[in-house]
This record gives structure tokens, sequence and C-alpha cells, in this order.
């Protein structure tokens, strides 16, 4: 699983370093072919001539993507979804689908509860977990109460933040957004696949780039994100993935959604 996790990794971090590439052989074919435009000005007398170098702003207008914009909000709810079709040797001895739920709340500055599921075979359980300020109370599967103490598996890890922390790279402004309305909110759909993908390589090293990584060719994926319009956090993403690990096919799919943006009827009390 942890493989499969940096192959998404992996395709952000080489989406970041294309996108870079062929936005500076952009930039040096726009120097090399048009001139800046330059404004002159008459000098009072006895002053030396200036000029003015006008340059236009880079960029694609969009959602300014800002990984740390959810901690700008006051409160929303989240859910995702895990699903891992196909184990690896890490996983053997295990039969069917892998999957885990994480659905929560979360209230600025720094409280959230969330509770967990994980199914892995004939095994299941759950977990919940209440943050405010530091402090933590966890409650695993049919226990009657919470009590301090550190999470087993509900750890934030699927957390639209800790989701948004890997998709960092601000380039990703850059590629062709669709206007959408997604949860109830005014969003810019971006989508990228393998496709897509070996297209920019493509089109870097046409621009001159040397030793572009490639992408492994037994792996495909879809990384699907919707930008909110006011303030650039993500509505909803969407990572797939498909391959193979250990000589064995292995799938998996990531969904997280953020709903009820700043809703005041969202509270969140210790134990």
């Amino acid at each position: 699983m942890k493989r499969a996790w940096m192959y998404l990794l992996f395709a952000v971090a080489l989406l970041a370093g294309v996108l870079f590439l062929v936005a500076c052989g952009e930039e040096e074919e726009a120097a090399e072919e048009t001139p800046a435009a330059v404004e002159t000005t008459a000098p009072a007398e006895g002053e030396t001539p200036e000029a003015t170098v006008e340059t236009e702003e880079e960029g694609e207008e969009g959602a300014e993507f800002s990984p740390s914009a959810l901690e700008d909000l006051d409160s929303y709810r989240y859910k995702a979804e895990l699903s891992i079709e196909g184990m690896g040797e890490e996983m053997e001895g295990l039969e069917g689908a892998f999957g885990m739920s994480e659905e929560g709340a979360f209230v600025a500055p720094d409280s959230y509860q969330a509770k967990c599921s994980v199914n892995m075979g004939s095994l299941s359980m759950e977990e919940e977990v209440i943050s405010i300020a530091g402090e933590t109370w966890v409650k695993p599967g049919d226990s009657p109460s919470f009590e301090e103490g550190e999470p087993t598996f509900c750890t934030g890890e699927f957390t639209p933040s800790e989701i948004a922390s890997a998709l960092s790279p601000e380039d990703i402004r850059r590629l062709k957004g669709d206007k959408e309305e997604v949860n109830g909110v005014d969003s810019i759909h971006y989508s990228l696949d393998k496709a897509a993908l070996e297209e920019l390589l493509g089109l870097a090293q046409a621009l001159g780039a040397e030793d572009v990584e490639q992408f492994p060719e037994d792996v495909t994926f879809d990384i699907d994100i919707w930008l909110a319009e006011d303030g650039g956090w993500p509505v909803k993403t969407i990572f797939a993935f498909s391959g193979e690990q250990d000589g064995q096919e292995i799938s998996f799919q990531l969904e997280a959604n953020v709903t009820d943006v700043n809703d005041s009827s969202i509270k969140i009390e210790a134990p």
C-alpha cells in the first residue's frame, strides 16, 4: 500500500517539475520572439530619460491552490474513503479488499473529531477520536466511553488537510480547469491522467529539458481535484491508481469530500 502511495506522490512531484520546465521554456521562447514592451516618457529639462518595462502576469485565471487554506475556514465536515483491490506481499494472508473510511469535522482553530473504520478481509475495526487544543481522547470499537490517549489507526492521515499537503506544488494552477459546482461550492475542476502527463513530458523535452524522468509503463492513474473558487481549498479530491506490485495486480481509489463549510452548528466538545 505504501508503494502505491509513492506512485501518486511521484506523479505529483513529477507534475510540478514538468510544469516548471514547461513554464521556463515558454518564458524563454516568448523572450526570444517578442521584445518586452517599453514605455518612454519625456524627461523634464536636465533629467535623464527613464524606461519602464511592462510585464504581463503569467498563469491562467482560476483558483489559487493553497494547501493550508482549510485551516482558515471556521468549520467544516469531511469524509474520506480508501479502497484497495488486490494485495501484495505486505498483505499476504488477508483475503479480499482493504477498505478504510474516515468521517469527521473541524472547528477552528485546533479542534477536530473523527470516526474511522477499517475492513481487511474478515477483520473489522472502529475508532473515534476527539482532539481539542492538543488534548486527545479516544474511544475504540464498542467501548462506551472516551479515554485520554493516542489513537491506534485513526490518526488523521486521510483528513482533507493531510491529503492537501501531498499536493503542495502551486503549479497545479497552470492546468486548464473547468468551472463546476461540487458539494454546493463553486469550484474549478482540474484533472490529470497518465496520457496528459506524458504530453507534458513530451513538451518539456521539446523545449530542451534533459533527463526528464518517465512514469512507470505498467502504472495508470487519474487525479481529479476541485478547488474552491473563493479560497483555493480542496472541496473534493480523487486519486485512482492501478498497476502491478510484487507481481500482483493492485488498484486503489482515495476520495475525500469537504462539506458544510463555515456551518455554525458544528460543535466539538471534550467528552
